[in-house]
């Protein structure tokens, strides 16, 4: 597959278009595990959509590992590394996962420490 090809070569957006694939079972079997791992894999690599995409994945998947303080610490993590001309786009999708997730005071900066370690 050549997305496979593209991410092997460090194409960032093809981290994220496997774990697309993969999580809404386009062409492959669903398999939210490896949507995951693709979106890790894009964290790790710095593209901020990934992370905002992790963290949806966390709250729909409800993996039993992760929790909802993950989910907003990639989110917070997205919007900070976001280029300027995306922040904005970035902050209003991590505003309803908020209005999802309700975190209280002790969440929010458990999530902020989450994104820190990013």
């Amino acid at each position: 597959m050549l997305y496979t090809e593209a991410a092997a070569r460090g194409y960032l957006r093809a981290f994220n278009d496997l774990d697309v694939i993969h999580e809404e079972s386009y062409g492959v079997h669903m398999d939210q595990l490896t949507a995951y791992s693709f979106f890790l894999q894009g964290v790790k690599a710095g593209y901020p959509k990934a992370g905002k995409n992790i963290a949806e994945l966390i709250l729909k998947a409800r993996f039993p590992w992760s929790s909802k303080h993950a989910a907003l610490g990639y989110c917070i993590w997205a919007v900070r590394t976001a280029p300027d001309a995306e922040k904005a786009s970035f902050q209003e999708d991590c505003e309803a996962l908020v209005t999802e997730v309700i975190p209280d005071a002790a969440m929010r900066e458990r999530a902020e420490r989450f994104a820190d370690q990013l």
